[in-house]
């Protein structure tokens, strides 16, 4: 299982990306490669079908929905992700207060790239935010180990507020540090769309 860099040691990805169905890596594509409606519940949870489906392919099988996409509306989004980066600097809050404030600067901006595209999440499904993480490489061209890094924070989100763990300042920092490069990134690629 990957590691991050040495500045944040203890932060490892979440098993279920490296859960093995004993299926094919290809699952219930069909000849044109597209997903059919065949595929199961238990395949589509494998990483590797999952970082391997396109936008539609996650719409087909029910894990994003057609939205009308409103570039305003993206706008707002990040304008209101910067105001809540500012507050999850602010060291008078908790870590805990303060990571989960940055984590979610970086689910609004995974949000406001998926409107942008067309899509929002299918709310009523189960892990909603890691199939939102999943969608970025196709919506903003993140890599494997971007995602790896992110859903490793969707972890410590769940741990934190599930279990009551503790948040080491570190990785509260990284988590800060992702969500300001994610917004970084969405103006980028905003700027190479126009």
């Amino acid at each position: 299982m990957p590691t991050f860099p040495a500045r944040w040691p203890g932060l490892v990805a979440p098993a279920f990306l490296y859960e093995n169905t004993g299926r094919s890596s290809q699952g219930g594509r069909n000849d044109n490669g597209s997903m059919d409606n065949r595929t199961d519940k238990q395949t589509l949870l494998s990483a590797g079908l999952l970082f391997s489906m396109n936008l539609d392919d996650l719409n087909r099988v029910g894990l994003i929905k057609i939205w009308p996409k409103n570039e305003s509306c993206v706008e707002n989004m990040l304008q209101c992700a910067k105001r809540k980066l500012a507050d999850a600097v602010a060291s008078s809050l908790s870590n805990a207060s303060r990571f989960l404030i940055a984590y979610d600067v970086i689910l609004q901006c995974t949000l406001a790239a998926l409107y942008l595209q067309g899509y929002q999440p299918n709310w009523d499904r189960p892990r909603v935010e890691k199939t939102m993480l999943m969608t970025l490489p196709h919506s903003l061209g993140f890599s494997h180990q971007k995602i790896l890094t992110l859903t490793s924070l969707w972890q410590v989100k769940i741990d934190a507020e599930i279990l009551g763990a503790d948040i080491d300042e570190d990785v509260v920092e990284l988590c800060i540090f992702e969500g300001n490069e994610m917004i970084k990134l969405f103006y980028d690629w905003l700027g190479e769309r126009h």
